[in-house]
């Protein structure tokens, strides 16, 4: 296995957010980083249309954030220069994947992708169990990541627990329903199906288990243009799966359910009760949104600052994406990200329909996972507040033009 792919799988980890370097430790990451660049540079190669469209607009995005990175107020000496650099990193994992990858090396990476989910889904249930202290000591290894909003606890038996790894088991938890749905199950798919269910249920997100139902209802839609009899099959599962869950919930009369019961009913309740009298999250969320507009005026173009956070300590800007995009990187960064989505989306979304005339299965998978990633990071609002969700994109993506780069 070359160095490159194993300083790849490393850099993987630490992007979608299995684990953190402190300093000193966070430099060698840095020089890996460079590393990287300079293989990508020597092996460039003219990228095929339209997902040469894809490739530069994202280049151009990343180069932007850099810019923003190294002209921002936080930076004050080497170390938070680097610092405020990282943020440009999980952009550069679509590039390494999609020049430094090999064919035979991708279904390599998926697994490791899956192996990186399972621990952190280890991970998420453990701190769950343990309660709203970490389960190690802050400033080491162990990311917790934007843990403020979500350290409280369910019920007498969990906390809600949001570590970093949720976005990226929520994306691998998709591809693992679009494998089911096109590739038929077996014992591995479905235990491991079964433990992203609890991680996605742990993070206790109304905005995510909406987004998720939607993006996979679409899947079922594209499903039913291009291949009906999967549809039917899929269809099957997805109704044997909700009577299974509904027996559980109704029929069995044990304290745990019971207590899962009651959170999951008073989580929804309290969904309909915010919208209906603007209270709760929603009226915090408004009242961000209000003074983040006002702050937006005086400097609409490029943003306040990329590290308005820790300038700041608006943390509560992370709530509300869209306006977390408009403090940081201002109208032009957020443009230049819709401009990546809708080209992604048309050429995703057209390369399903190819791959099913060339009846090529993995290549449905990956565009419908490129697709509906996208889609749901749409609706849940993760737009750039967190290196570990533009990871994920960078993933996705990455994976999906180095498919088609060895078939085109």
């Amino acid at each position: 296995m070359k160095n490159s792919f194993l300083i790849l799988l490393f850099l993987t980890a630490l992007n979608v957010g299995s684990f953190e370097l402190p300093s000193p430790l966070i430099y060698g990451a840095d020089l890996m980083n460079c590393w990287l660049v300079y293989l990508c540079f020597r092996r460039w190669k003219k990228t095929p249309l339209p997902f040469r469209t894809i490739l530069t607009s994202w280049i151009l995005l990343g180069v932007y954030i850099g810019f923003l990175a190294m002209n921002s107020e936080y930076v004050k000496g080497i170390g938070t220069f680097m610092y405020s650099l990282r943020a440009v990193y999980p952009f550069g994992l679509m590039i390494f994947i999609y020049f430094l990858v090999d064919e035979s090396q991708m279904k390599f990476y998926i697994n490791y992708v899956h192996f990186l989910c399972v621990l952190g889904a280890g991970l998420t249930i453990a701190q769950s169990l343990h309660g709203t202290e970490g389960l190690f000591a802050d400033g080491y290894f162990y990311n917790r990541g934007h843990s403020g909003g979500q350290n409280y606890e369910i019920n007498a038996f969990l906390t809600r627990v949001t570590l970093p790894t949720y976005y990226i088991t929520v994306i691998m938890f998709m591809y693992l329903v679009y494998e089911f749905i096109y590739k038929g199950a077996d014992l591995l798919k479905s235990a491991l199906l079964g433990l992203y269910v609890i991680v996605i249920l742990i993070g206790f997100s109304r905005s995510s288990w909406l987004a998720i139902s939607i993006c996979i209802v679409f899947a079922l839609f594209i499903t039913m243009l291009i291949r009906r009899e999967k549809f039917q099959k899929a269809v099957s599962y997805i109704l044997l799966t909700v009577l299974c869950i509904s027996v559980v919930l109704t029929f069995l009369d044990t304290p745990v359910v019971n207590t899962i019961k009651q959170t999951l009913g008073e989580r929804i309740e309290e969904m309909f009760y915010d919208l209906e009298k603007k209270d709760g999250n929603l009226a915090s969320r408004l009242s961000t949104i209000e003074f983040g507009m006002r702050l937006f005026q005086t400097s609409p173009w490029i943003g306040i600052d990329l590290n308005l956070v820790a300038l700041y300590e608006m943390y509560q800007a992370t709530d509300v994406g869209y306006l977390y995009a408009l403090l940081t990187m201002g109208a032009i960064g957020l443009v230049l990200l819709c401009v990546w989505y809708l080209i992604t989306i048309v050429v995703s979304y057209n390369q399903i329909f190819r791959s099913a005339r060339k009846k090529d299965t993995d290549g449905i998978i990956l565009s419908l996972l490129l697709l509906t990633n996208i889609l749901l990071f749409i609706m849940i609002q993760q737009v750039n507040q967190f290196t570990f969700s533009t990871a994920c994109l960078s993933i996705t993506c990455g994976l999906f033009l180095k498919k088609f780069r060895t078939t085109s």
